[in-house]
């Protein structure tokens, strides 16, 4: 059972950051596009890509809007 206001990643609206961000540190370490979305998460912070740490939806959302403008290729 989907618990009460969980989201997928295609619901889920990055905030305005995220997209660019993950696009960024893609661009820097490419091999990263097979990592789990919880290690990029915490990368983006870590590297001073973003801010705040965004959540592994808001992640998992723009890769997948990155997949989608065909910016990131397996």
């Amino acid at each position: 059972m989907i618990a009460p206001g969980e989201l997928y990643p295609s619901e889920v609206d990055p905030h305005e950051d995220v997209v660019p961000a993950v696009r960024q540190y893609l661009s820097m370490r490419p091999s990263a596009v097979s990592d789990e979305s919880c290690v990029t998460t915490r990368e983006l912070r870590l590297w001073g890509l973003i801010e705040c740490e965004p959540t592994e939806a808001e992640v998992e959302a723009a890769l997948e809007a990155l997949t989608v403008e065909a910016e990131v290729l397996a």
